[in-house]
């Protein structure tokens, strides 16, 4: 099955890190693996009744992002293995639970 998704390797820029972004944009987003396109940008100074989102949260909620589809194709590894593994049965709550978080994302 085809994926919706970029695939490929995402990066994260974070303004605390680097002084300049592409576009000479200076706020936090997760990059498609040509490190120019953007995947998403993430909300800086944006504010509601619980308040600010510190930048620090940001940029980690970038970094968490960017890694999704590492995460996903771990995900997959790791499902298929104890699927195959004997004595893996003891495991079908996880599994079931991984397989429902990967639907959830719609990558199944």
């Amino acid at each position: 099955m085809k994926t919706k998704f970029t695939p490929g390797y995402w990066s994260a820029y974070l303004p605390s890190k680097r002084c300049q972004g592409p576009h000479d944009d200076k706020r936090t987003m997760v990059l498609h693996p040509d490190g120019e396109r953007l995947i998403c940008r993430l909300g800086e100074g944006i504010s509601n009744r619980k308040g600010t989102i510190p930048q620090e949260e940001i940029e980690a909620n970038a970094v968490l992002i960017a890694s999704a589809p590492d995460l996903l194709e771990a995900l997959k590894f790791l499902i298929e293995a104890a699927k195959t593994e004997p004595g893996m049965k003891i495991y079908a709550a996880h599994i079931l639970k991984a397989e429902s978080a990967i639907a959830k994302a719609g990558a199944i």
